[in-house]
């Protein structure tokens, strides 16, 4: 009996994760792409406070400081070709880690016409 009901409850969890997944953000009708001096750029529009902006997370601006730039001055980034996904916050900055240099830049939408 404990194993049927275990069962089922893994059924359900299996069957509930899945219908949030397909129902969570599958289109990109929010999203907006920008042309930086780097690259493009793939934000998106957030709904905060009943009012809407656009957000583009963690994009970076200089290289990482590592290995032979570690003391020394920023270095400008190479441009990227693809679309850099800036629609999630870069890793979080741990006191060892050294990768950190990442802008979230939020800007008000535009009203709809």
């Amino acid at each position: 009996m404990h194993s049927k009901v275990t069962i089922i409850c893994i059924r359900f969890l299996f069957w509930f994760l899945l219908l949030c997944m397909l129902i969570g953000k599958s289109h990109t009708e929010d999203d907006i792409i920008i042309a930086t001096k780097n690259g493009k750029v793939r934000g998106m529009n957030l709904t905060v406070f009943g009012g809407t902006v656009t957000a583009f997370l963690g994009i970076p601006y200089v290289q990482p400081p590592l290995g032979r730039l570690r003391f020394k001055k920023p270095q400008s980034l190479t441009k990227w070709s693809d679309i850099w996904n800036a629609t999630k916050y870069a890793n979080s900055c741990c006191q060892n880690i050294e990768d950190c240099l990442y802008l979230n830049v939020w800007i008000p939408a535009p009203k709809p016409k």
